[in-house]
């Protein structure tokens, strides 16, 4: 039987984890980790640092950043900058509309042989017609849009509730009226 215990898989990496950084960096990671694990108050923490106790929150607000950093997946392969996908994304964007111009070319020459007349072209707004507005869903969502979300909710509600001068259907003829 054995002394010692025969170390676990994952221990090479843990090892490895261990080893790097400054002797400063490792020892004020050691305090850090012995406050969040209970063994130590951020008191005693500080003045083992040397610090104050808001210089000590300020280093582990920052151990806990490093560690929620390294949990983050990492993805395989070559990192995408934005600059390449917007590059890719703009060359995408240039065939589509070659495309595009290419259908309706096929379009209008089918319509030529079939003898299908083109469609009229669209002129200005005729003058004396007034332009429709915006329909208030669409305002109302443009102004949800725009506000907090813990107020998304109020404006939506308040959008949906009868105007006061808006009639309050009597007369409207398509409600169960008392004879």
């Amino acid at each position: 039987m054995k002394d010692e215990k025969t170390p676990r898989k994952g221990s090479k990496n843990l090892t490895q984890a261990l080893s790097g950084g400054s002797p400063t960096a490792r020892s004020r990671a050691a305090i850090v980790l012995e406050v969040l694990g209970g063994a130590r108050n951020p008191a005693s923490a500080a003045q083992a640092l040397g610090v104050t106790v808001g210089a000590y929150y300020g280093i582990e607000a920052r151990a806990i950043a490093g560690l929620v950093g390294a949990c983050d997946v990492v993805r395989r392969g070559r990192a995408v900058a934005a600059e390449d996908e917007a590059g890719r994304l703009r060359r995408e964007l240039d065939r589509v509309k070659r495309d595009r111009d290419r259908y309706e070319a096929l379009l209008r020459a089918s319509h030529r042989v079939v003898g299908v007349p083109p469609p009229p072209t669209p002129k200005g707004p005729e003058k004396g017609k007034r332009r429709r507005g915006p329909s208030i869903r669409a305002l109302a969502a443009a102004q949800a849009l725009q506000a907090p979300a813990d107020r998304v909710a109020s404006v939506l509600a308040d959008q949906e509730r009868p105007h006061a001068d808006a009639p309050q259907g009597e007369g409207d003829g398509g409600g169960a009226g008392t004879t």
